[in-house]
């Protein structure tokens, strides 16, 4: 089964952000609130065709800054996942482990 799918059977009030299924890392326990991977959702928008300015951009204006009461969608930045930007305009995931 699908995160998505598990979340919208289990869950079925969430909100779930259209387009940015493949980056569902999870949900909270208590409320359903559904989370993402924040640089999984830009890798996402990058490979729909934006750059990484537009996709920072569409993130920040479109996605994270919509406010939906109290199931609004979580968008995490996690410890052990980066992007990581070559001069040429490529983008790279790297992984960074805590101590």
């Amino acid at each position: 089964m699908k995160n998505v799918d598990f979340i919208k059977q289990n869950h079925p009030d969430s909100i779930i952000a259209e387009g940015f299924d493949a980056a569902i890392v999870g949900y909270d326990a208590g409320s359903g609130i559904v989370i993402y991977n924040y640089d999984l959702c830009v890798d996402i928008l990058i490979e729909s065709g934006l750059s990484l300015d537009e996709a920072h951009e569409h993130m920040e204006y479109n996605v994270v800054g919509s406010k939906y009461g109290d199931l609004t969608p979580i968008f995490m930045h996690p410890f052990t996942y980066q992007l990581k930007h070559s001069h040429a305009g490529k983008h790279e995931r790297t992984h960074h482990h805590l101590h």
